[in-house]
């Protein structure tokens, strides 16, 4: 953990003397973007979600036999509305109301196909879609009409568009042979730009997820990487830690156990593996995995730190499943099983709700498809 400490500092020298230092004053004249730690307690007392909640907008997703869903959180907007890609459902577009438009599915192993879709982001008027297996970008018109293929040359997890170029998320990967690196940023035609985040041996154990690691953040991403409690913030052909979330001894990968394969079972339910982190202009909604079991989410305030450990249990035995998607501005933008919103709604005051045009509850009710909701919490 020292040696981490050490490597996050020298981050924070070398970025401060660059010109990649963010702008991001908020209103009192602090930078919202300066580096800082987060104490996370896994057993801290939990708050209702209605409790947190001053308002709520939500939106309904229209469910025909071409758009069946199981869950949204594979989704960014576009000039028109809204898209979703996933390998089960493929590429599905709604207006900006909700209606469903239109969709194609193209996975198989063709050369026009796609294999699996780890990434996807929106060109213009095109969808780019990365497969991990076959280590391909496709990219289609919105009529689902293939336009082109591209292998990228160094193998990745995870990929995104940043100005200028992308980010690549190796995980613990090699490039020229035998260098060792994290990520790599490449230009618009994929030729290395710079290699970020060097490390020295490889984990014993093999380790990867596939919710996204890259996330767009201005004109740059964050990046969270398996294993790793920090998040970076990768601008410029540079990188720089963003937040450390400090889970103390609730921690699994430590350097010890990254070495030592039988740690993890025996940390079953125990210890935290796996961290997801969305992060806006004021806070963070961070989602911690206990090994193989629970799911524990958190709202932190950047600037004062203060954490409040979400209690997502609805009123009967079950917990409401949300899938986080992106802040906009100061409202939390994801989505939530429709019913889910029927009991959420049941527990906050009528005037706290509002219904997106076409929006009806009668058919959020009725549907199975999952629901938008822009989320606004109680200032503390």
């Amino acid at each position: 953990m020292r040696t981490s400490n050490i490597f996050l500092l020298l981050l924070l020298a070398v970025w401060s003397c660059s010109d990649g230092k963010s702008e991001g004053l908020d209103e009192s004249g602090l930078d919202i973007d300066e580096f800082r730690s987060y104490k996370i307690d896994m057993d801290m007392s939990q708050t209702k979600l209605a409790d947190l909640i001053d308002t709520v907008e939500v939106m309904r997703l229209e469910e025909t036999p071409g758009s069946l869903l199981g869950y949204a959180s594979r989704l960014q907007e576009y000039s028109d509305g809204f898209v979703m890609a996933s390998e089960k459902v493929g590429v599905l577009f709604f207006n900006k109301d909700g209606k469903f438009k239109l969709g194609f599915n193209h996975k198989g192993s063709g050369p026009d196909e796609y294999a699996d879709i780890y990434d996807f982001w929106i060109e213009g008027d095109t969808i780019a879609i990365f497969s991990k297996a076959s280590q391909h970008i496709k990219r289609y018109d919105f009529n689902g009409n293939f336009i082109s293929s591209i292998r990228i040359p160094y193998y990745a997890h995870h990929v995104y568009p940043i100005k200028n170029g992308f980010v690549y998320d190796l995980n613990y990967g090699v490039i020229e042979d035998s260098l060792k690196y994290r990520v790599v940023v490449v230009n618009s035609e994929h030729k290395l730009g710079k290699a970020l985040l060097p490390f020295n041996a490889f984990p014993k154990m093999h380790y990867f997820s596939n919710s996204p690691s890259l996330k767009p953040y201005d004109n740059g991403a964050t990046y969270l990487g398996v294993m790793s409690d920090s998040l970076y913030l990768v601008q410029n052909n540079q990188v720089r830690p963003l937040a450390h979330f400090d889970f103390g001894e609730q921690w699994h990968w430590t350097e010890e156990a990254k070495m030592n394969t039988s740690m993890y079972m025996a940390s079953k339910g125990k210890k935290v593996d796996n961290i997801n982190s969305f992060i806006g202009e004021g806070h963070i909604w961070l989602s911690a995995t206990y090994i193989m079991t629970d799911i524990q989410s958190f709202l932190i305030d950047r600037l004062t730190g203060a954490v409040v450990s979400i209690d997502l249990r609805n009123q009967g035995d079950g917990r409401y499943t949300i899938s986080p998607i992106k802040w906009e501005g100061n409202s939390f933008f994801g989505s939530i099983q429709s019913n889910d919103l029927s009991t959420l709604i049941s527990e906050l005051d009528q005037s706290r709700i509002k219904l997106r045009r076409g929006t009806t509850l009668e058919e959020i009710e009725s549907s199975e498809n999952p629901v938008l909701m822009w989320v606004k919490f109680k200032e503390e």
